[in-house]
C-alpha cells in the first residue's frame, strides 16, 4: 500500500470525505466535495491523487440543497483491499471515529489539507482591549469528546502544537487555537497550502 497515499486519504478523511461502499458490487469509493469556491483547489488535490495512487480521479459537479448551488466532487473506486482497509480503519461501527491510530498516518501534507478542510483563521479587534487577537478554529464538530482529547494531544506531542477543545451551541466540540499555536501550524503546513487557500495564512489579514 502507497504510504503517501494513505497518508492524504487519512488528511481527507479527518475532514469532509468519506469512504463509500456499493454493497452489490463489493466496490469502495474515497470522495470528497467542494463548493465552487474552492474549485481549484479540489483540482489540485485530485491531481496529487492520481499522480501519487495511479488512480483515476472522477470529478463532476453535484447540486447543494437547490440547483443554484453546485459543487465538485472527486471520487475514486479503490481496490476492494485497499477500500476495506480504509473503511475498517475509521468506520468499525459504520460511524465515522478517530484514533491515534490514524492520525500516526498523517504527513506535513496531510495535515495541510486536513487544515485546508476543516481549518478557519480569524483575524479581529477585541472590543475591550481594541488589540488585533488571530485565532484558528478547526471544524472538528463530528468527533465526541475523548476524539477531541486524542487529536489535542497528538497535535502536542508530534506537532508541538497546542490546541483547546472548545464547546459550541451547547452540544459540538472543536478544536481552537490561539495565535502561537496558530503560527506554529501555519509553519508547518505553509508548503503544502494551494494557492486558491493561502488566506488562511495570513496572519496579518
Amino acid at each position: 500500500m502507497n504510504n503517501e497515499f494513505r497518508s492524504l486519504v487519512v488528511g481527507i478523511l479527518l475532514g469532509n470525505g468519506y469512504i463509500a461502499v456499493d454493497r452489490r458490487s463489493d466496490l469502495y469509493y474515497l470522495s470528497f466535495q467542494h463548493s465552487l469556491l474552492q474549485e481549484e483547489y479540489a483540482q489540485y488535490k485530485a491531481a496529487v491523487l492520481q499522480e501519487v495512487s495511479g488512480y483515476r480521479c472522477n470529478m463532476y459537479y453535484i447540486s447543494e440543497g437547490n440547483k443554484h448551488n453546485l459543487a465538485i466532487r472527486v471520487q475514486i473506486t479503490l481496490p476492494r483491499g485497499e477500500g476495506r482497509y480504509y473503511r475498517e480503519l475509521f468506520y468499525p461501527n459504520n460511524n465515522k471515529t478517530i484514533a491515534r491510530r490514524e492520525l500516526n498516518l498523517l504527513n506535513r501534507q496531510a495535515l495541510a489539507w486536513w487544515y485546508q478542510d476543516d481549518g478557519s483563521l480569524s483575524v479581529y479587534r477585541n472590543p475591550n482591549t481594541n488589540k488585533i487577537q488571530r485565532h484558528i478554529k478547526w471544524c472538528t464538530h463530528g468527533f465526541t469528546y475523548d476524539e477531541h482529547i486524542i487529536m489535542q494531544r497528538y497535535l502536542e506531542t508530534v506537532w508541538s502544537i497546542k490546541a483547546n477543545i472548545r464547546l459550541e451551541k451547547q452540544r459540538y466540540h472543536f478544536l481552537w487555537l490561539g495565535a502561537t499555536a496558530a503560527r506554529t501550524l501555519i509553519g508547518i503546513v505553509d508548503p503544502y497550502v494551494h494557492q486558491s487557500m493561502r488566506y488562511k495564512l495570513d496572519m496579518k489579514y
